[in-house]
């Protein structure tokens, strides 16, 4: 998965940062054949689910719309974060 963002700060009102986000998802082995791409907000909290707008993709998903699901699992042992993803496609 390729992320690329933007940090808004933290202007909410229990101290959060916020982040403005594109996440490229790759399916496969072939650069670009297989892809869904999402827009939208991450947050840090954890446990906690944060929906996202799918904008399109490539191969099968090409014209794909939908929500994925964002959610922060919590560190693990080597000090990165576990996430887990849902992908619910409208089309």
């Amino acid at each position: 998965m390729v992320v690329l963002g933007w940090y808004l700060g933290t202007e909410a009102p229990d101290g959060t940062a916020r982040w403005l986000t594109s996440h490229l998802v790759s399916f496969g082995d072939e650069a670009g054949g297989a892809t869904l791409v999402s827009e939208g907000y991450s947050i840090d909290d954890i446990e906690v689910a944060l929906e996202r707008a799918i904008v399109g993709g490539t191969g099968p998903y090409a014209g794909a719309t939908g929500v994925q699901a964002e959610t922060n699992l919590g560190f693990n042992a080597t000090n990165g974060i576990n996430i887990r993803y849902e992908y619910r496609l409208a089309n």
